[in-house]
């Protein structure tokens, strides 16, 4: 429906940044989705390098896992990479042999 109502209907399309991502709603799902995912990861000994890709749906009660791949999610992938100015290849190709840490990949993002 009109005004960002119906059901979720991956592979629309995706454009950014969406005005609804405010830095409070990213601090949310960075502490209630993201930390606790990556604890758990880390607690049940799981390592992994790679890209880890949570879709999210933002409801009245907050944001909700959609879905977590471990690759890029596509068409958001697209919406992201022109918005920033990094080189990505030198940064997945250490991220592939082990040498960058999740931390600083993030930085390349908008």
């Amino acid at each position: 429906g009109e005004g960002d109502t119906g059901p979720n209907t991956g592979g629309m399309g995706a454009y950014a940044p969406a005005p609804l991502m405010t830095p409070e709603l990213m601090a949310t799902v960075d502490e209630q989705i993201a930390r606790p995912m990556l604890a758990g990861m880390r607690d049940a000994d799981m390592a992994y390098s790679g890209v880890l890709y949570i879709g999210i749906m933002v409801t009245a009660q907050g944001p909700k896992v959609v879905e977590f791949n471990c690759r890029f999610g596509a068409p958001e992938c697209q919406a992201l990479m022109v918005q920033t100015e990094a080189d990505i290849v030198p940064a997945l190709l250490s991220c592939a042999t082990g040498g960058m840490p999740a931390r600083d990949f993030a930085r390349l993002l908008p």
